[in-house]
């Protein structure tokens, strides 16, 4: 979006301005990434997990990021968190994405994870 700004400069009493200056601005709105899903659906110790982390918003393409401990087992690709975890407890991390330009978006995500209970 291109914004002309106009300033009108005026001596002390005087009504008609002795200088003119004319300024254009090419705004760019500042760009916000969005990171998708909001929580994590539970899982159990030993079973197959995978979900798929989306971003929108920014300029593709994403990298995406984990700061903090996932479960022993689950390992992030791409957008893509996947394996069998294989411990039981509630895993708290950081998902970051970041577009080609620099621009990045966090969420805190906890996964958690119940003990298999075996039944026969």
């Amino acid at each position: 979006q291109n914004l002309e700004v106009q300033f009108l400069l005026f001596r002390q009493g005087d009504t008609v301005p002795y200088r003119s200056l004319h300024l254009w601005v090419n705004v760019h709105g500042a760009s916000s990434i969005a990171l998708s899903p909001s929580t994590l659906a539970p899982t159990t110790a030993g079973r197959p997990y995978q979900v798929t982390f989306a971003a929108a918003g920014g300029a593709q393409p994403y990298t995406f990021s984990v700061k903090g401990a996932l479960p022993g087992g689950l390992t992030l690709s791409g957008a893509i968190m996947s394996g069998k975890p294989s411990l039981a407890g509630n895993y708290p991390f950081i998902l970051t994405a970041t577009d080609q330009t620099g621009l990045t978006a966090s969420q805190g995500f906890t996964l958690s994870v119940s003990q298999f209970v075996y039944q026969h």
